[in-house]
Formats: C-alpha cells, structure tokens, sequence
C-alpha cells in the first residue's frame, strides 16, 4: 500500500526522468532516432509522411518522373508540336534551385525517386510552386522578366513559372520576394481593354494567378500585368508585365500534351 502511494505521488518526476533518459539516448545517437525524425522532417515528403504535414504540408521533390514516363510526355510533346515543342524546363533539373544532402546516392542521368529527392536546401520559390504543381507533373515554363523600370524593381530580374497546378488549372506565380509591397492586383491587358484577374499572395511574397483562359488578341498584343499598393499611393503601382506570346501563347496545347488530356481553358 506504502509503495503505490510514493509512486502516485511520484509518478510525474519518474516520468519525467524516463523522458530525460531517452532523450539523452536520443541525442547521443544510441536512441530509436525518433526525436531526431520529429524534430528534422525531410524538406519533401518523398521519404514518408510525417506528423508536420498536418500543419505545413511537404510539397513533393521536383523528381518525379520515371525514365519511362518521361519519355511518355517526350513522346506526346512530339505529336503535338514536331520540332517545335514550346520552352519549358522540367522541375527535376532546376539543379541551380536545388542541393541535395550529402547521403542521397542519386545519379542524374537515371533516377530513384526517393533519392533524388533528398533535399538538403531549395529556394523558396521553386518550393512554393512544388506544393502548388499538379504532383504527377514535372515540366513547367520556367521565364526570367523585368520589372517595370520606373516601379520599385528599377528592372530587376523576377522569375515567372507557367505550370499546372493541382486542380488542373494552369497557374502563373511570379517572385515578388524582393518587393516590400502590400496588396497585389494581376490584369489582363488585350488591346487596351483590362480584365483584373484572379490572384492570391503567398506569405513571403509570391503571387499567384489563376490562368485567364484561351482568347485571341484579335487588336494589339495580350499581356498579364502586375500592379502593387504602396504606403501613400492612391492607386497601385505597375511593377510587372510580361507578353503572352510563343511557348506561354501555346500553355494550353503543352500542359494538354503533357498530361495527355484536356486542360481547362481550352478552346
């Protein structure tokens, strides 16, 4: 009876010891390694799920393709375009993006998906798209605009990626990390006649906006414009823009190609 009563009143201190002795385990490397995989989610979930993906999901890595289904897209890419297939980039080899950590044994030239994704680093921006690209994807027209000259940027150099995203909707996210602005506006420009869009910013700067659909500049060329508020301005600022013409004039029939159906906002 007297051994039950000191270790109900004790019971809290012993547990506490027992958590203090594993976690010693734990950090001297002689543990079950599971404080350490809590504590150090990978950057991708290509490794495994894990508890942090309830709150922040992992994107996928940006390998993620085989070797047979890459050569799949290559092969309806053909179809649809001959020797013209639009500019794009495949996320897998944005290598100038990405580190990989010093255990993955993965070879560039033929790839294990796990291995290849093993991330000691990524830019913010490339990760940001990854969580917002259709999973089974990896092409995506990857563009390098200027800013306006007379706006915040002074023509800097801003990364633009055209991609589908994972409702199936192709998606236009430009990198605005640099930008100490507040609210963005996006607008279609056709001729002179301006659609605002649908667009959301992601915290740290990135702007997302929703595809404006297949329609023909039938007077003057078409564009996507990118405006900012700032502090004291009664109008937002035009910060950048960028013509749709060649490879993103074509996104529907490439993404199409790509995952060998229909896109929406196709004619």
């Amino acid at each position: 009876m007297m051994r039950n009563s000191l270790f109900a009143r004790n019971k809290w201190f012993l547990l506490a010891c027992a958590i203090a002795a594993l976690a010693g385990l734990e950090v001297g490397g002689k543990g079950t390694g599971i404080v350490a995989w809590l504590l150090s989610p990978s950057v991708t979930r290509d490794e495994g799920p894990h508890p942090i993906d309830l709150v922040s999901p992992r994107p996928k890595g940006p390998v993620r393709l085989g070797k047979v289904e890459a050569e799949l897209v290559d092969e309806r890419l053909g179809k649809a375009f001959g020797r013209e297939v639009p500019k794009h980039e495949r996320t897998s080899g944005l290598w100038q993006y990405f580190t990989l950590r010093a255990d993955a044994r993965c070879v560039r030239n033929r790839i294990d998906l796990v291995e290849c994704n093993k991330m000691a680093k990524i830019d913010g921006f490339l990760y940001a798209v990854l969580g917002l690209m259709h999973s089974g994807t990896e092409h995506i027209m990857w563009l390098q605009i200027k800013s306006s000259l007379f706006g915040p940027g002074k023509g800097r150099a801003i990364n633009l990626a055209v991609f589908l995203g994972n409702d199936e909707k192709i998606k236009w996210a430009f990198d605005m990390r640099w930008a100490d602005l507040g609210d963005f506006v996006a607008r279609e420009n056709i001729g002179g006649a301006l659609r605002t869009l649908s667009a959301r910013a992601l915290r740290g700067g990135i702007l997302v906006v929703e595809d404006p659909g297949y329609r023909a500049a039938r007077t003057g060329r078409r564009e996507m414009l990118v405006y900012a508020s700032r502090a004291r301005q009664p109008e937002p600022e035009f910060i950048v823009g960028t013509i749709i013409e060649g490879a993103t004039a074509d996104r529907h029939r490439f993404f199409s190609a790509v995952t060998g159906k229909p896109v929406d906002g196709m004619e």
